[in-house]
């Protein structure tokens, strides 16, 4: 399954933020979208995930508009993740999110189990949500996405408010999940460090708010990180992966 965008304007209030997007979303594949702070990265992942209407253009669902999908539709197709904890009752079980989840698709138990051993979060499925550490949260936030089985799972900025640590692991179980799961991730992150190497597929949107898409191979020839990111004062070292200071 693929999800689309032709001629896509994102914005609010009528104000177009980014214009004629044309982009196509594989199914099992992690997609990564890369921008400088302001340049619209949110605002297009909650535009293709059907959370805010685009101003012109469309987005499909396989070959259907989404504007056309209801939304129960919508929640069979797609599944979100938001950052910070909100959505959930601290006061819940971890085990008891992931049960509300399950009964979304009706997924199974060997397949519950199977997501709570690929997010490592085993050791804390009988505590309640109020007790776990960010990190902890959020990987139950994407095991509840994960279980409602959706080909496409969407995620704002699922590092932020993460200590180094806690990013640098749940970036490598991410980079994982569409292989085993079969599912299209999209994420958008300020981590640009650690997706370079562990992203299939990236949409970079540049100083002029124009979006570029294309797959690894394709950031390293075109030099697409150094010339988002790099300046007068910082480099990107594409062999090695890191940005310095001139």
């Amino acid at each position: 399954m693929q999800w689309k965008a032709r001629q896509l304007s994102a914005g609010y209030s009528g104000k177009v933020i980014l214009d004629n997007v044309n982009l196509d979303l594989e199914q099992g594949t992690f997609h990564v979208i890369l921008g400088l702070n302001g340049a619209g990265k949110s605002t297009l992942l909650r535009t293709l995930a059907g959370l805010q209407p685009g101003i012109s253009g469309q987005v499909i669902a396989g070959e259907r508009p989404l504007a056309s999908i209801s939304l129960k539709e919508q929640a069979a197709l797609r599944s979100i993740v938001l950052s910070g904890r909100q959505d959930v009752v601290g006061g819940l079980l971890v085990e008891e999110v992931l049960q509300m989840a399950m009964s979304v698709n009706n997924n199974t138990e060997e397949n519950k189990n199977r997501i709570v051993g690929l997010l490592h979060i085993e050791a804390f499925r009988n505590r309640r949500l109020h007790t776990l550490s960010d990190g902890e949260f959020q990987r139950v936030m994407i095991a509840r996405a994960l279980l409602q089985d959706t080909p496409f799972v969407f995620m704002d900025e699922p590092t932020a408010h993460l200590d180094v640590v806690a990013r640098i692991e749940l970036m490598q179980l991410l980079q994982h999940l569409p292989e085993e799961l079969g599912v299209g991730l999209i994420i958008t992150t300020h981590e640009v460090e650690l997706v370079a190497q562990a992203a299939g597929h990236f949409i970079i949107i540049d100083a002029d708010r124009n979006v570029h898409a294309g797959d690894a191979d394709w950031l390293k020839r075109e030099h697409m990180i150094s010339r988002t990111f790099g300046g007068d004062k910082v480099r990107y070292d594409e062999a090695q992966g890191r940005f310095y200071t001139s």
